[in-house]
C-alpha cells in the first residue's frame, strides 16, 4: 500500500513538473506588465490639478478625452486604407468636440503658458496625427460639423473632407465611398456615447468589432495617462511604441493597429491641450 501511495505520488508530481514547463505565456499580460512599468517613469511628482508649473491650468481631463476619441476612430479604421484611418479619427473628435469644449487658457498680462508641443515626426505612423491636427484645426476655424443626413455624411462635410488630399497616391473620392458607411456609424455611437462634460470611450470602442488584444492594451494605454505629467506623454507613448516594436508576438495587424493609435493619440492629445 505504501509502495503504491509512494509510485501514485511520484507519477502527480512528475505531471505536475511536465504541465508546467508546457503553460504558455501570456503574452498580452506581459506588454500590460511592460506598459504599466514604462509609465511609472513619467508620473507626476504630485496628484495635484495640471497647472504647468504656476501657469493658470486647463480642462486637462477633456483634453486627454478628446485626443482618446480620435485616436479610438483611427484605431476602429486602421485597416481601411490612409483615409479611412486619417477620417475615422477626425469624425471621432468632432463628434465628440462640441460636448468636451475644453476651456480656453488664461494667463495674466505678459506671461506666456508653457505647453507640450506635437512631436508627430517621432512616431511611426505620425503622419496620421500631423493630418488629422490639420483637419481639426481648420474644421473649428471654419466650423465645420459632424453631422448626418439620411444615412450620409452632410454635404458641406463631405465637400471639406475631399478638399484635403493629404495621400497622393490614393483616391481620395474612391476612398470616401468605400468608408463612408462605417464613418457614418463611427459619428453615429460617438454621439450615442457623449453627453455634455463626459465622453464614455470603452462603451464607444465596444461599439465596433476590436479584438481582446487591441482592447486591453489600449485601456491600459489610457489608464496611465491621468498619471503623467502633460510634457511626458509623448515621452511615455514613445516608450510605449519602443514596446509594441520590438514584441516578435503580436500579429502585423495588431501591432499596425496600435502603433497607429498610439501615434493618433500623441498629436491629438497635443493638440487639444493647446486648445
Amino acid at each position: 500500500m505504501k509502495k503504491f501511495l509512494l509510485l501514485f505520488v511520484s507519477i502527480a508530481l512528475l505531471t505536475s513538473c511536465e504541465n508546467s514547463e508546457t503553460l504558455p505565456v501570456n503574452e498580452e499580460n506581459n506588454l500590460v506588465q511592460k506598459i504599466n512599468q514604462s509609465a511609472k517613469t513619467f508620473q507626476k511628482k504630485s496628484e495635484t490639478y495640471s497647472t504647468y508649473g504656476n501657469k493658470k491650468p486647463i480642462d486637462r481631463n477633456k483634453a486627454i478625452k478628446l485626443g482618446i476619441a480620435d485616436a479610438i476612430g483611427g484605431l476602429i479604421s486602421s485597416g481601411a486604407g490612409p483615409y479611412g484611418t486619417l477620417w475615422g479619427g477626425f469624425l471621432s473628435t468632432l463628434t465628440v468636440e462640441p460636448y468636451l469644449r475644453t476651456s480656453k487658457k488664461i494667463s495674466s498680462e505678459n506671461e506666456e503658458i508653457e505647453l507640450p508641443v506635437d512631436n508627430n515626426e517621432l512616431f511611426i505612423y505620425g503622419h496620421f496625427g500631423k493630418n488629422h491636427n490639420v483637419l481639426m484645426k481648420n474644421a473649428i476655424d471654419n466650423n465645420i460639423k459632424a453631422n448626418i443626413i439620411n444615412n450620409s455624411l452632410e454635404s458641406e462635410l463631405r465637400n471639406y473632407m475631399l478638399s484635403n488630399n493629404f495621400y497622393d497616391e490614393e483616391d481620395i473620392s474612391l476612398a470616401f465611398i468605400q468608408n463612408e458607411n462605417n464613418l457614418v456609424n463611427i459619428i453615429s455611437k460617438a454621439n450615442e456615447n457623449s453627453v455634455m462634460d463626459n465622453f464614455n470611450h470603452e462603451n464607444f470602442m465596444n461599439s465596433f468589432r476590436l479584438n481582446a488584444f487591441q482592447k486591453e492594451i489600449v485601456n491600459t494605454i489610457n489608464g496611465n495617462l491621468n498619471t503623467i505629467e502633460d510634457s511626458n506623454i509623448s515621452a511615455y507613448l514613445l516608450s510605449v511604441q519602443n514596446i509594441i516594436s520590438n514584441d516578435n508576438t503580436l500579429t502585423p495587424e495588431d501591432k499596425k493597429s496600435i502603433l497607429i493609435y498610439i501615434a493618433i493619440l500623441n498629436s491629438s492629445t497635443m493638440l487639444w491641450l493647446n486648445n
